[in-house]
């Protein structure tokens, strides 16, 4: 997630890469996981128009944290949670 978001420009607001240290960051829900902040998709999701380009680009992240789970493990988990996040 943390490098395709980057690479995307998507503001990163804050990563955390173990469950241990999410317990202690309530905005994880005791999950590992990368929080963006982006005032452009926020000013959109408020107006009731949010972008096709901004879409994709959140929709690209998600499915890099898909394919990287799938590559490092096997198999992929996480994903129906960013898919709701």
């Amino acid at each position: 997630h943390f490098l395709v978001a980057y690479l995307l420009g998507c503001p990163i607001e804050s990563c955390i890469l173990s469950a241990w240290d999410a317990i202690s960051e309530p905005r994880f829900d005791g999950q590992a996981g990368t929080v963006f902040f982006d005032r452009v998709l926020g000013d959109q999701m408020a107006s009731g128009s949010v972008k096709k380009s901004t879409v994709d680009r959140y929709c690209m992240v998600v499915m890099a944290g898909i394919a990287g789970e799938a590559l490092e493990y096997g198999k992929a988990e996480g994903g129906a949670s960013d898919e709701q996040a």
